[in-house]
């Protein structure tokens, strides 16, 4: 496979499964998703950074839409997985 994108911490992750489970998503909703179900808050800040940094990464698209941004998956959740799995297969059983 062509693409070697860096990998996902488990907090990069949680995002792009929000954003798989979305379609597309905005700063306010994938934050809204994250907190969701926590107690420890996590702030639109550190979202931010965290979809800009994944952008970089190229596993993230963004198109400008007022003064925000849409985001979208740039990977599908079916290849991510596969790499995913590879990964921890080379790590496991080298």
């Amino acid at each position: 496979m062509g693409m070697k994108l860096p990998k996902l911490s488990e907090g990069n992750f949680e995002i792009m499964k929000v954003i798989w489970q979305l379609g597309e998503a905005t700063v306010a909703s994938v934050l809204e998703h994250i907190n969701h179900n926590r107690r420890k808050k996590i702030g639109r800040t550190s979202i931010l950074v965290q979809l800009t940094r994944l952008r970089e990464y190229g596993w993230l698209q963004a198109r400008k839409e007022g003064r925000g941004f849409i985001y979208s998956a740039a990977v599908d959740q079916e290849t991510a997985t596969r790499e995913i799995v590879s990964d921890i297969k080379e790590r496991v059983f080298g």
